[in-house]
């Protein structure tokens, strides 16, 4: 499992200094927000630049860079197990081009989804099971967002364009060739779970634009669990955005919470009770979750007067907290978690310098 658009830490916010404090009571008020768990402990990956997914086995997805102080960066997929880092390498032609991939998730028997430069200057989805494997077109752009079973999920779009391009984006997945889902249409699937299901996102309109005001978009999460296709809804605002799905069919995500766009909460869906904001200590706060496992512990982002950063809900019911940084880090964000609470992301340093980091649960 994995997702996306957790895929590519681009640039995360300055944090400011967040004190350590013992854990508190679910469902605290406004002062608790704060408040740094004592249940995790960072680990620094620092063979890894950046990290996106996170298997049962505890083996990470990520991309480590490969031209220090040059730019543009450079990295080449990855894949961290047990203190040793795996490079996956570049498709056909890659170095011809500017050698760049960056592995973005990775499903429970090791297979790995992602993207790399290829010969004809666009960037192309892969699957690596061994060997890397193109899944793209000649002279169309694609990736992979996320592999679950073997499946990578992504999305194929004809060029690049200027700003967010989803309302060119068609949603496919590979699985021993390429599908699209049938009833989408300027979407894209951001994660696979291990059953089959799909989460995504779809433009309902042709003038939306994921940069635009939030009054504009018109953006919908959408899953796919089985043969159902559906939108997810919203909050009560005019837009949502899914970013994780486990293996039971819930979906995590975001979405706008009034009419203007503006304001927006983290969600969970499933089929059974909808979409349902998760707590944040108190309206108005920012909850950005990116993942979750089949236990229910959600990872993301968080933010409030008193602190932010990489953050665990350890239930959909729980009011989230921070995650402790690694020694010497200013910022962090969350991107994946498994079943046995390891939660994986970026730690950022000062200079800009970006490493792996992963959280261990205590207990």
């Amino acid at each position: 499992m994995r997702t996306v658009m957790r895929l590519v830490l681009g640039s995360v916010l300055p944090l400011g200094l967040v004190a350590a404090l013992p854990a508190a009571a679910a469902h605290a008020g406004p002062a608790e927000c704060g408040r740094v768990t004592q249940d995790w402990a960072a680990v620094d990956l620092t063979a890894l630049t950046r990290a996106h997914g996170i298997n049962e086995q505890g083996q990470i997805a990520g991309s480590k860079l490969t031209n220090p102080g040059q730019v543009p960066q450079r990295h080449v997929a990855a894949v961290w197990k047990d203190g040793k880092v795996t490079e996956l390498g570049y498709l056909f032609g890659a170095q011809l081009r500017g050698p760049h991939s960056v592995a973005t998730g990775i499903d429970d028997k090791g297979r790995v989804s992602g993207f790399s430069t290829h010969l004809d200057g666009k960037r192309h989805a892969f699957l690596w099971d061994g060997w890397l494997r193109d899944l793209g077109s000649w002279g169309k752009r694609s990736e992979g967002h996320a592999i679950g079973n073997g499946r990578v999920g992504g999305y194929v779009a004809p060029d690049e364009t200027a700003g967010d391009d989803l309302k060119v984006r068609r949603p496919v997945y590979w699985d021993g060739g390429e599908s699209w889902i049938p009833g989408a249409s300027g979407a894209e699937i951001v994660d696979v779970n291990e059953t089959g299901g799909l989460a995504g996102n779809e433009n309902l309109s042709f003038d939306t634009d994921l940069g635009a005001p939030g009054s504009a978009r018109a953006v919908r999460a959408f899953a796919r669990l089985g043969t159902d296709f559906r939108l997810l809804g919203t909050l009560g605002g005019t837009w949502s955005h899914a970013t994780g799905i486990n293996d039971r069919g819930q979906i995590v995500g975001q979405s706008a919470t009034g009419p203007d766009g503006i304001l927006q909460d983290g969600f969970i869906w499933d089929a059974a009770n909808g979409m349902r904001r998760l707590p944040d200590h108190d309206s108005g706060n920012s909850a950005k979750p990116a993942a979750i496992s089949n236990t229910g512990v959600i990872v993301g982002n968080y933010a409030c007067d008193l602190g932010k950063g990489a953050a665990v809900w350890t239930s959909p019911t729980d009011d989230p907290y921070l995650l402790p940084r690694p020694a010497g880090a200013v910022d962090t964000i969350a991107q994946d978690v498994n079943d046995r609470g390891q939660i994986v992301g970026t730690a950022v340093y000062p200079g800009g310098e970006t490493r792996a980091v992963r959280w261990d649960r205590k207990n």
